[in-house]
């Protein structure tokens, strides 16, 4: 019966027609479904060779919801305990939100069994978060090597220094005195001579 029903879905799908905006040939508007609602809208009337709107007619049968094309169920995994709900009739989808690590840790528990899932590949997670551990640990190295190098300069710097001989100092003298000398003023308006 439900390969009957996909046979009916993919027909379906093929006949649903590509539900868009009226005005979307607008450069503004995004394609996106919006209802018409002008009075005049021959779209919000249904007139005949103008765009379909969404109806109830072209949802999926209800026992194929939630369904992937092949018949199986669908369940979204975010941790190591969602695996067990993964069996020959439920294939998991894992979420768009883990991050790297938690992929890492459902990659390592499902590598053993014969999970199905739709956007993950255990095999290519390990692969990859190998590859970031040995491009991080390389950077580490390289920048304990740079460390050292800078330390080893510096110190050679130092021994220079001290190797170097020194100038005698001389002791230091008392300054001259400073004469001030008077500036010749200039002359004001009202003064007299």
């Amino acid at each position: 019966m439900t390969t009957d029903l996909l046979a009916i879905k993919k027909i379906i799908k093929k006949k649903t027609p590509n539900f868009r905006r009226q005005d979307q040939y607008m450069v503004k508007l995004p394609e996106n479904w919006r209802r018409p609602r002008g009075h005049a809208s021959k779209v919000r009337t249904q007139k005949k060779g103008k765009i379909r709107r969404p109806n109830v007619g072209y949802r999926t049968p209800v026992i194929l919801r939630g369904l992937d094309a092949k018949g199986k169920q669908m369940v979204t995994i975010t941790n190591v305990e969602d695996l067990k709900q993964l069996n020959d009739k439920v294939i998991g989808v894992v979420s768009a939100n883990l991050g790297l690590k938690k992929r890492e840790v459902i990659a390592k528990a499902a590598i053993g069994k014969k999970y199905i899932f739709t956007n993950f590949k255990p095999e290519t997670i390990i692969k990859k978060v190998e590859a970031l551990k040995n491009a991080s640990q390389k950077k580490k190295e390289k920048k304990k090597e740079e460390k050292e190098s800078k330390k080893t300069e510096v110190k050679e710097e130092k021994k220079e220094e001290q190797v170097k001989p020194s100038k005698p100092v001389k002791a230091p003298q008392p300054p001259e005195k400073l004469i001030k000398t008077a500036r010749p003023q200039k002359p004001r308006k009202g003064d007299v001579e």
